[in-house]
Order: structure tokens, then sequence, then C-alpha cells
């Protein structure tokens, strides 16, 4: 009788938890515009790999892919009338909780290519949990774009980051409506990007998952009200960086860049229009964030793609308008815990684990998180 009541009382606790839990996969990039900043065009094209979630949108659900990008603020979708009947997209005309908000959306490739579209709002589901009425925008028209497998771009930066005109259009984005809704308690997530292969990639809504961490878990501040920029010193170089799931590679200033590619004798291959090495590096690379440090091992500093040379995981901040953005290739070694109620990141060298162990943020902070030695 003791023991079935304890098993009870448990099973209630979890039930209780809020925390929401989207399986991530790992792709090939499409061509998808995945690091977009306010009033500023989309810079890079993502031409790497890219984290991917299966969304279903509408009433009855449509199968959307859409790659995760904290790096943007906005849910956006192809339009089914793009795709010339392929599967991918989203028709409005098929769903009975869809509502034509306005028209508006643009956004822009680096290579001048377009989509352009309208603002609606409609049903969200992800595995059991939905969000109802949530924002986002439908791509209605495309021009230049490949659209013969599509991928949608799940955007959940700060509501000052969304593509809007003003500010007096911001809205309650994905993660935010998590919140409105009762699902999560605090507006805050954090991404686990697994190892090479992306085993295991998630991010959890509203948690953390304390098997996914090596170490201890330091917070920093954030540095801006519409990205997620923080301090860090690579090489003896600090230098403020974004935080970017929705980037391949990594972008470092000119001056941490350079000295990185003398050591370890990358060099630029035109035909891969990237940094290559000829042979794994023998040693890793240390990012440091006020005493809280992150080491990329050797097989993240190069990794082979197709069996050719090895690709280096940097590129110079120059090839991305001056942004220095630290992408895929750093957060698959990282922790990374993106408070956005009290503007916290939490950091940890990740742990590759296919344990599990989450816990919900609340409103103390991030569960187990020390603020990191140098603030």
């Amino acid at each position: 009788m003791k023991l079935s009541l304890i098993i009870a009382v448990a099973c209630s606790i979890v039930a209780e938890a809020k925390v929401t839990t989207v399986p991530l996969k790992k792709v090939d990039a499409r061509k998808t515009p995945l690091t977009s900043y306010k009033f500023q065009p989309d810079h890079l094209i993502n031409n790497i790999f890219q984290y991917v979630a299966q969304l279903s949108i509408g009433t009855p659900g449509q199968s959307v892919e859409a790659a995760l990008d904290t790096g943007s603020s906005d849910l956006w979708v192809f339009g089914a009338n793009t795709l010339d009947g392929r599967s991918g997209g989203y028709d409005s005309s098929k769903s009975s909780t869809y509502k034509y908000l306005k028209s508006g959306f643009e956004i822009e490739y680096v290579d001048e290519s377009t989509a352009t579209g309208d603002w609606v709002t409609d049903t969200i589901t992800f595995g059991s949990d939905t969000v109802s009425n949530l924002q986002f925008a439908v791509a209605t028209q495309t021009n230049g774009l490949d659209t013969s497998d599509p991928v949608s771009v799940f955007g959940i930066g700060y509501r000052q980051g969304e593509s809007v005109s003003s500010a007096s259009s911001e809205y309650d984005n994905f993660p935010q409506q998590l919140q409105d809704q009762g699902a999560i308690s605090q507006n805050a997530y954090s991404v686990y990007l697994g190892p090479t292969d992306g085993q295991d990639s998630a991010i959890l809504f509203g948690g953390i998952d304390r098997k996914k961490i090596n170490g201890t878990l330091y917070t920093v501040p954030v540095l801006s009200q519409s990205s997620f920029t923080v301090s860090v010193e690579v090489g003896g170089q600090r230098f403020d960086g974004i935080l970017d799931t929705g980037t391949s590679l990594t972008y470092l200033p000119d001056n941490v860049f350079q000295p990185l590619a003398d050591k370890f004798g990358a060099t630029y291959d035109q035909s891969y229009g990237l940094y290559v090495l000829d042979k794994l590096p023998s040693e890793g690379v240390d990012f440091s964030f006020s005493g809280a440090k992150i080491t990329l091992a050797p097989e993240q500093v190069a990794f082979q793609k197709e069996g050719g040379k090895y690709l280096f995981a940097f590129l110079p901040s120059s090839e991305a308008q001056g942004y220095n953005l630290l992408g895929d290739t750093f957060l698959t070694s990282a922790y990374v815990v993106y408070d956005l109620t009290k503007n916290v990141i939490g950091l940890a060298q990740a742990s590759y684990s296919s344990d599990t162990d989450i816990v919900e943020i609340t409103d103390s902070g991030i569960p187990g998180a020390q603020v990191a030695p140098g603030y």
C-alpha cells in the first residue's frame, strides 16, 4: 500500500513538470536562410548541415520540417502553392483553425532570392503537445529558391528579433506562446545537438537534461535585446559572438580566425568554398566564457563530408558581414540553456549520453547553474 502511494506521488510529480521536448534530426542542409537579424537581410546560406524538427500545422495536421534557429525569431513555412504539388508545405485552405492576419512577410537570401507572403495564425502540434493560435509566416511567392526539398525555419529567439516592420508589430512567438498557454513555466529552453552524427539531439522547452551536462553549468549574461550575444575568448582574443543553431559553421573575427587557420594548416579550397585540412587535427580549441570553458575536440575542429577532405569548422566573420556566429560546429560541443526570462545563457561541456534526467526551469532559475567565475 505504501509502495503504491509512493509510485503514485512520483508519477504525479513527473506529470506536473512543465517541460516540452522536441526531437531534432541532423540532415544535410538544403538552401534555407537561417541567420536573420532584425532589419538586416539574411546573411548566409546554411550549406553544410542543419537540425530539423518535425511539426504538424493546422487542423487536420499537415507535416512540415523546420530547421531550428536561435539566430532568428519567426516560424515561417513554405505555402503549398509554391511547391508545385510536392509535399512539405502548408495549405491554409485545408485547415479549419487557420486565420489570416495580414500580408507583408518578406525574407531575402544572400544570393538575392526571396520569399514573400502572409502572417497567419493556426494550431501547431509536435508530439503530444499543441500550441493554438500561433502567429507565423507563410511564404506564398518565391523567387530564385530551390523548393524541390523544402525545409521551413523554426526561429525561437527574442521577440525583438522578429522580422516585422516595427516594434508595435512584435508578437508572442513560439517559446513565449508555450509559456503564455501554460506548457512551460518560464520562457527558457535548452539545446543539445549531440555528437557528430547528431544522435539524441533535442530542444527542451522549459527544462534541462542533467545527463547531457559534463561538469558545471555556468551562466553568463546576454549582451543584446534581440540576439543571444555573449562575450567569449579564443586564443587570447575576446569578442562578442551570437549563439546560432541556424548556422552550420562558426564565424570568428579575422584576427582570431587567421591564427587558428595557420596553426592547423587550413587552406581555402575553391571547390568547397571553405577552408580544408588534409587530416584530422591532433588537438582541439578552447572557448572561454569568463571562466566557463567549452573545448572543441579534434573531430569538431575539422570533419569529413562525403569522404572528401576535412572541412575546417571555422570561417572569418568577414564572410558573414562582420557577424561573429557561434554556429553548430561550436554548439555540438556545448550544452546551452537560453533563459529569455532572466536574459542569461547557461553553458557547459556537452556529455554525449543517451541517458536522460530532465528537470524543469522555474522562477528560481536554471537548476544547478552557477554564475561564471568572471562575473
